[in-house]
């Protein structure tokens, strides 16, 4: 589709990366060493406020909850469509 993309293997390597300069983060709540929420957890405290979309094969009522508590803009449940994927991430690009 055009959009530039870097995966991370877990969420520690994630934050290694300089995430300041994506347009938007697209997590998988399951990760190795931390869950997408406890990353969203960390990128917040670090002053981060990049958009986030979490994806999680469980979307409890908590999960939900936190992850709106952390700012994120979307939770959904897997696997998440073409369509749902590309329209948070074009609703996100600058420039």
């Amino acid at each position: 589709m055009g959009h530039a993309v870097e995966a991370f293997e877990s969420a520690t390597d994630s934050l290694r990366a300089e995430v300041e300069r994506f347009a938007c983060l697209i997590l998988n709540h399951h990760v190795p060493n931390m869950t997408g929420l406890e990353l969203a957890e960390r990128l917040r405290a670090d002053g981060n406020l990049l958009p986030i979309m979490l994806i999680t094969g469980l979307p409890s009522d908590t999960i939900v909850s936190r992850a709106s508590d952390l700012g994120s803009s979307r939770v959904l449940d897997k696997p998440p469509s073409e369509a749902e994927l590309l329209d948070f991430i074009e609703a996100n690009q600058s420039g």
